[in-house]
């Protein structure tokens, strides 16, 4: 008797611990972030927004950000964008930008988060528009953060950020962006 008491206890505990964790899994819902690139605080040259000349360009909305093609002289400054976003739900954020690259010589770009060190984002697929993870993750507090798309290297086109709480989430295609930068740009429009 003693036996099946405790086998029975044992059970018992073993489904509470996992009722608790399953509880604990439901309770922290996915959030997300995503904006329009050209949708900048502010911007630097030789970075700029670009508009979109062909139909047949892929791009979420009229513009994208870009450091075009240049012959970069030694130590030139090649610009920056800077976001400064509020953030609802605190969480660790993966960052994720839909980019296209010219070339291997224009292959990538630093992201900086608050004051975070800068991460690099770069592949080798180039001439298509592909979503490009930062390998990093970034603790959010709910209040004000600043992301700056640094440039590295002149050929590259940025179209949408998007942040998750989403470990394993990849984004495909165009994303509807439901974040505004600045809301009273798009008003001007």
């Amino acid at each position: 008797m003693k036996r099946f008491v405790t086998s029975i206890t044992a059970v018992v505990f073993l489904c509470s611990g996992v009722l608790l964790l399953l509880t604990r899994a439901m309770s922290q819902s996915v959030h997300y972030i995503c904006f329009e690139a050209e949708d900048v605080t502010s911007i630097q040259a030789p970075m700029r927004i670009a508009k979109v000349k062909r139909k047949n360009e892929r791009v979420s909305g009229k513009a994208y950000l870009e450091l075009p093609w240049f012959k970069k002289k030694k130590g030139q400054d090649l610009g920056r964008a800077v976001y400064k976003i509020k953030v609802k739900h605190p969480g660790v954020y993966y960052l994720w930008v839909r980019s296209y690259w010219i070339h291997g010589c224009g292959n990538s770009i630093a992201v900086v988060v608050d004051k975070q060190r800068p991460v690099v984002i770069t592949d080798n697929t180039f001439n298509s528009w592909q979503w490009r993870q930062a390998q990093a993750q970034f603790r959010l507090t709910a209040g004000e953060h600043t992301i700056q798309i640094i440039g590295r290297e002149p050929g590259i086109k940025v179209d949408e950020i998007y942040l998750t709480t989403d470990r394993g989430y990849v984004p495909q295609g165009i994303r509807k962006p439901n974040y505004q930068v600045n809301p009273k740009n798009k008003k001007k429009k």
